[in-house]
C-alpha cells in the first residue's frame, strides 16, 4: 500500500498538505512546525496501552509525509504529478522515525513555550497566522481560535481588533461569519473554553499532577483525550455515514477479511450502477472503501457523503443501503448523520417509551431489507440477549445473527422510514428539471461528458465569496463570445439554488444580460451564473495543473470485469455498440468506476476544476455542430412547483406528517364530521392526565387513569386546618404541638370529632359558602363575570322557574346567580383563540390537533362577540 493511500486509510485525506495542516504554498518553516504540531497529537507516547501500536503506525506515516515534503525534489514531483516516489531511501521502511522525530525536535520544557509565547505574540509571524486563518476559516471565530497558537480564549478581543484592522485596511476580505457574528455564537464560544479549561484541572488532580511542568503535562493529555472524543463522535454537519458489517464474520486472517469486503465492495457498486451511475449528487458522490478494525469494531465496508442542502441525496442513500442488505443477506448496515439516529427521528411518534438518545447507540439497523431495532429487557421475563444498556458493536452483530425475528422494527416505524424511500429509484427522474442555457462551447463540451459537474459549478457559485468573483471579472477558460443555446439537467434543489441568487455580472467579464422581458432572458441568466461557477472551479486550479494525475481507467485490470457486470444488468439498455447514446453511457460508466471502484494507490483524487481542463484538453469541441442541436433541443421543465400555493403547502405537511389524501365529500358531509362537543372532552382528558416533569403529555392509553379530587374530603381538612378552635388566637403562629397536631391524618377524621366540634367546624363551612356567594355577587357585576355564559342564558326559561326567579329576586333584592355553563364557555373559548389565528399556527390548533380534533374552516365573520348556541 502505497503513502498516498495510508493517508487516505488514516488520516482521511491523500492530500499531503492537508495531513499537516498546512497550505499548498507553505514554506519549509511552515511545514516544519505543521508536521511538529500533528507529532505531537499521534505521538505513541501520549497513547494509552491498547492505542500504541496505531498511534505508532499514525506516526511513522506522518513522518514519511514530512519527509516527502521536506525534499525540494521529491515535493516538486509532487507538486506536479501528484504521486511519491515509493522507492526512494527517505521512505523505507527500515527507518527509525521516533530518532528521526527527536533529531528534529528537542525536549521541550515549560520554560521553552513561555519563552516561546513572549516573542510569538505580537510578532509579524502571529499577525500572519492570523490572516491565513481568517482566509482559510473564511471568518469562522471558533476555528481560528483553536488554530492560532499560544491563545487563550480571554484573548479574543485583541484577535478580533487584529481581523478587524487588515478587514479595514482591505487586506483580507469581509466575511459575514466573522462581521456578522451573533452574541449567542461568542456566550457558547466562551463558556465552552471555560468548561474545557476546568476539566483540564480536574483532570490534573484526577493525575495528582503538581503545577508548573506536570501542569503542561496534564493539559497535553486533557487536549489528546478531548480530540479523540471529538474526532469519534463528531460528524461533519449535513454528512450521512454508512456502515456495512459481515455475519458470521468466521475470517481470522485480516488481509484475507479485508479481500472478501473489498470484492463485496466491487458488487455492490456494480450491481447498483444502473442508479448510482447517472445520478447527480449535490456534493459528494455514494462510495464505500473498507476500514480497517479498530477499537472494539470488527473491519467493515465504510462510506460517507456530505449532501448539503439536498436532503433527498441523503435519503436516497437510505434507500440504496436497505437494498444492499436485501440483496446481499449476510450484510448489516448501520447509518447516521450529524444527527445521529436520523431513522427514529424520522419515526419519533411511533417509538417505544423506553427507546431516547441515551440507549439507542448501536440498537438501529438493516438487515434483509428490514429496519430492525434491539430493544432493551423487559422487566418481566428478560431474555438473556437483550442488554439494558446500549450494546458495543460486536454485541450488536451477535444479537441480529441469532435473534434476528425478535429485532425487527414494528410496521409503524417502518411505515415512518419507507415513507420516505418508498418511490425511489423512480423518485430520480422526478426529481430533475431540465432548462434551457446560454453556455459557452467548452461548458457544453464538458456537460455532455460529465453531467455531473454541474452540480460542482452551481456549488461554486452558490458558495462565492468576493476573492472567488476576482477571476471573474475577465474570463480566462470560457469566453462569452463562444455560446450557444443547449439544454443542462439539474437537480430540482441545484435549479432552485441557482434561480434564486440575484446576482449582477462584472461589466468586464463580457457576459451581459438581455432586457428582462426577452423571451430568452431566463436562458441568459442560468447560463451566465452557471459560466461563473464554472470559470471559478478553474481559478482555483494550480497554473502548474497537469493531466499526469489522470489514471487510465481502460488499463485498470477491474475495468473488463465491471464493464462486463454492467452488460449483465442491462446498464446500456440494448443501446446498439458504437452509436453515440452508448457512447454517452459508456462515459458515465468510465466516471463512475473512476469515482466509486478504481482508485489508485498513486493517484490524487482530481478536483473539479482540474477535472474541467482535463476534458477540455482531450475532448474536441465542434461549435459549429454544437450550433446545429440549437433547433432541436427538447423541451424545458415547467419551473412553476418554485411557487408553493398555500393547498400545496398544506398537502405537502400532511404527506410529511404521514396523513392520506382524504376523499372529496359534500359540505353537509364535512359539517357532520366536526363534533365540538370532543373538544369539551378532549381539554378534560387533557387536564386530568398526570404528566411527569418532562413536561404536559396528551392521553394514549385509556389506562391511564385521570386524577381524581373528593372535593367534600379537600374542604374537610381545609376546616380542620383553618377554623377557629374553642380558644382561638389572635396570633397568626402556630406552636410546635399544634403543628404535630395536623402532621396527624387522624386528628382530621369528621367522624370521631365531638359534637360541638362538628358544630363550629358545619358553622364555619357555611361562613365560607357564604364568602364565596358574596365575592360571586361582585364578580358577577364586572367585565369578568359577564364574560361568562351561563345556563340560563342558552336554555329557554319555563313560566315555573320564571316565578320561582322572582320569588327569589323580591326575597333578597338581589338577583341570583345562574351557574356557569363550564362546556359552553370552554368551546366558545377555543373558538375565538382559533378564531383570531387567521389561519395561521397558534396554541389553539396546535393543542386541538394533537388531541385529534378536527374544527372547520372559520367561515364567521360576526363583529359580535357573543357565543353562538351550539
Amino acid at each position: 500500500m502505497g503513502l498516498l493511500e495510508l493517508c487516505e486509510e488514516v488520516f482521511g485525506t491523500a492530500d499531503l498538505y492537508r495531513v499537516l495542516g498546512v497550505r499548498r504554498e507553505a514554506s519549509e518553516g511552515e511545514v516544519r512546525r505543521g508536521y511538529h504540531k500533528v507529532s505531537l497529537l499521534v505521538h505513541p507516547d501520549r497513547a494509552g496501552e491498547g492505542d500504541k501500536e496505531d498511534a505508532t503506525r499514525r506516526f511513522q506515516i506522518l513522518g514519511k509525509v514530512y519527509s516527502v515534503l521536506s525534499d525540494k525534489e521529491q515535493r516538486a514531483v509532487y507538486d506536479e504529478q501528484g504521486t511519491v516516489d515509493e522507492d526512494s531511501a527517505a521512505l523505507s521502511q527500515d527507518r527509525d522515525w521516533e530518532a528521526y522525530w527527536r533529531l528534529l525536535f528537542k525536549k521541550i520544557s515549560l520554560e521553552d513555550i513561555q519563552a516561546f509565547e513572549k516573542t510569538y505574540k505580537g510578532s509579524e509571524e502571529e499577525l500572519a497566522d492570523i490572516k491565513q486563518a481568517y482566509l482559510d476559516f473564511k471568518g469562522d471565530m471558533d476555528q481560528i481560535m483553536e488554530s492560532v497558537l499560544c491563545v487563550q480564549y480571554t484573548e479574543e478581543p485583541r484577535i478580533r481588533n487584529i481581523i478587524q484592522q487588515a478587514i479595514d485596511a482591505r487586506e483580507v476580505p469581509s466575511y459575514n461569519a466573522f462581521v456578522k457574528e451573533s452574541k449567542q455564537k461568542m456566550n457558547a464560544r466562551k463558556r465552552r473554553a471555560q468548561e474545557e479549561a476546568k476539566e483540564a484541572e480536574i483532570s490534573r488532580k484526577e493525575l495528582g499532577l503538581d503545577e508548573g511542568m506536570d501542569n503542561l503535562k496534564a493539559a497535553i493529555q486533557f487536549s489528546q483525550r478531548k480530540m479523540e472524543e471529538n474526532t469519534k463522535h463528531a460528524t461533519v454537519e449535513d454528512t450521512v455515514e454508512y456502515h456495512l458489517f459481515l455475519i458470521p464474520d468466521d475470517s481470522k486472517d485480516p488481509e484475507k477479511h479485508k479481500e472478501i469486503l473489498q470484492k463485496y465492495i466491487e458488487r455492490i457498486m456494480t450491481h447498483f450502477a444502473p442508479v448510482l451511475a447517472p445520478y447527480i449528487w449535490q456534493n459528494q458522490p455514494f462510495n464505500l472503501k473498507y476500514k480497517p478494525g479498530k477499537g472494539g469494531v470488527p473491519a467493515h465496508i465504510f462510506g460517507i457523503t456530505k449532501f448539503g442542502d439536498n436532503i433527498e441525496d441523503e435519503w436516497f442513500i437510505v434507500y440504496i443501503i436497505k437494498q444492499i442488505t436485501k440483496e446481499f443477506p449476510e450484510l448489516v448496515a448501520r447509518i447516521e448523520d450529524n444527527d445521529g439516529e436520523f431513522l427514529l427521528i424520522e419515526a419519533a411518534d411511533f417509538l417505544p417509551k423506553w427507546l431516547d438518545p441515551d440507549n439507542s447507540t448501536n440498537r438501529v439497523f438493516f438487515y434483509h431489507g428490514e429496519l430492525c431495532i434491539i430493544p432493551v429487557p423487559r422487566k418481566s421475563g428478560a431474555g438473556s440477549w437483550s442488554p439494558s444498556t446500549p450494546p458495543t458493536i460486536l454485541q450488536a452483530l451477535n444479537i441480529i445473527s441469532t435473534h434476528p425475528e425478535k429485532i425487527v422494527a414494528s410496521e409503524s416505524i417502518q411505515a415512518a422510514v419507507n415513507r420516505r424511500i418508498r418511490e425511489y429509484p423512480e423518485k430520480i427522474q422526478a426529481s430533475l428539471h431540465r432548462a434551457h442555457c446560454f453556455l459557452p462551447a467548452g461548458i457544453v463540451a464538458v456537460l455532455k461528458q460529465h453531467p455531473r459537474l454541474v452540480a460542482a459549478a452551481v456549488q461554486a457559485f452558490y458558495l462565492r465569496d468576493p476573492v472567488d468573483l476576482r477571476a471573474c471579472r475577465i474570463f480566462k477558460t470560457f469566453l462569452p463570445e463562444t455560446r450557444i443555446m443547449t439544454s443542462v439537467t439539474f437537480t430540482k434543489c441545484l435549479y432552485a439554488q441557482l434561480v434564486q441568487q440575484r446576482f449582477v455580472p462584472d461589466r468586464r467579464s463580457g457576459y451581459m444580460l438581455p432586457s428582462p422581458c426577452h423571451p430568452q432572458y431566463r436562458a441568459h441568466e442560468l447560463g451566465m451564473k452557471l459560466a461563473h461557477g464554472f470559470e471559478i472551479l478553474c481559478s482555483k486550479c494550480s497554473p502548474h495543473f497537469s493531466d499526469s494525475k489522470k489514471s487510465l481507467i481502460t488499463t485498470s485490470p477491474l475495468w473488463a470485469g465491471f464493464l462486463e457486470s454492467l452488460k449483465k444488468n442491462d446498464f446500456f439498455k440494448g443501446l446498439l455498440e458504437g452509436s453515440a447514446a452508448y457512447q454517452e453511457r459508456l462515459e458515465m460508466a468510465k466516471n463512475y468506476f473512476q469515482l466509486s471502484v478504481n482508485r489508485p494507490e498513486g493517484c490524487l483524487a482530481m478536483s473539479p476544476g482540474e477535472e474541467i481542463l482535463t476534458l477540455l484538453q482531450t475532448i474536441p469541441i465542434n461549435i459549429e455542430e454544437l450550433k446545429k442541436e440549437e433547433d432541436n433541443l427538447p423541451q424545458e421543465d415547467d419551473d412553476q412547483w418554485l411557487d408553493l400555493s398555500p393547498d400545496q403547502l398544506d398537502q405537502l405537511l400532511q404527506e410529511a406528517a404521514g396523513k392520506k389524501k382524504s376523499k372529496a365529500i359534500s359540505k353537509e358531509e364535512e359539517d357532520q364530521n366536526y363534533d365540538l362537543s370532543q373538544v369539551s372532552e378532549s381539554m378534560k382528558a387533557f387536564i386530568s392526565k398526570v404528566s411527569t416533569h418532562k413536561g404536559a403529555e396528551l392521553p394514549r392509553e385509556p389506562s391511564e387513569a385521570p386524577i381524581t379530587f373528593d372535593a367534600d374530603s379537600f374542604l374537610n381538612y381545609f376546616d380542620k386546618i383553618l377554623g377557629p378552635g374553642p380558644q382561638a388566637s389572635d396570633s397568626d403562629d402556630l406552636d410546635e404541638e399544634e403543628f404535630e397536631c395536623l402532621d396527624s391524618d387522624d386528628d382530621l377524621d369528621l367522624g370521631t370529632q365531638e359534637p360541638e366540634e362538628e358544630t363550629t367546624l358545619k358553622g364555619t363551612l357555611d361562613d365560607l359558602k357564604s364568602y364565596m356567594a358574596q365575592m360571586d355577587q361582585e364578580l358577577a357585576l364586572t367585565s369578568i363575570g359577564k364574560s361568562f355564559t351561563t345556563r340560563k342564558q342558552v336554555e329557554p326559561e319555563s313560566p315555573t322557574a320564571k316565578n320561582n326567579s322572582d320569588e327569589e329576586e323580591s326575597g333578597t333584592g338581589e338577583p341570583a346567580l345562574a351557574p356557569v355553563d363550564v362546556d359552553l364557555n370552554l368551546v366558545s373559548n377555543i373558538l375565538d383563540s382559533y378564531s383570531s389565528q387567521a389561519g395561521l399556527a397558534g396554541p389553539a390548533s396546535n393543542l386541538l390537533q394533537s388531541m385529534g380534533v378536527q374544527l372547520p374552516d372559520n367561515t364567521d365573520h360576526r363583529t359580535s362577540s357573543k357565543p353562538r348556541k351550539y
